[in-house]
């Protein structure tokens, strides 16, 4: 999509996504224009009983949680549960049991 002009120009709408990092912008007498930035979502971890809820801000784009027992290599794997969009607060969330060992988890786009 083309930019917006750097001169002014009258709005008659604007969206954005839950993360901010996508906007979209309609202009009076025509031209829709887009903007995207890379987002930079935060992991969020807390208790829920024995397990834990690993949610983050319903990003722009697609992130997959990735886990992994140590931090100093590179054999990160997907979570295997998909993530359940909670739609009270915008955020995708996974509920993972409690790990026994160290567990280090990651978002990756």
């Amino acid at each position: 999509m083309p930019r917006a002009p750097s001169n002014g120009f009258n709005l008659t709408s604007i969206a954005s996504s839950a993360d901010g990092n996508k906007l979209l912008v309609s202009a009076y007498g025509g031209g829709i224009y887009a903007w995207q930035s890379t987002p930079e979502p935060w992991l969020n971890i807390s208790s829920a009983g024995s397990d834990f809820v690993l949610s983050w801000l319903m990003p722009a784009m697609p992130f997959v949680l990735q886990e992994n027992t140590e931090l100093t290599t590179t054999s990160w794997t997907n979570v295997t549960s998909p993530p359940a969009l909670n739609l009270t607060n915008l955020q995708n969330q996974v509920i993972v049991s409690r790990p026994v060992d160290h567990r280090f988890y990651r978002l990756k786009h």
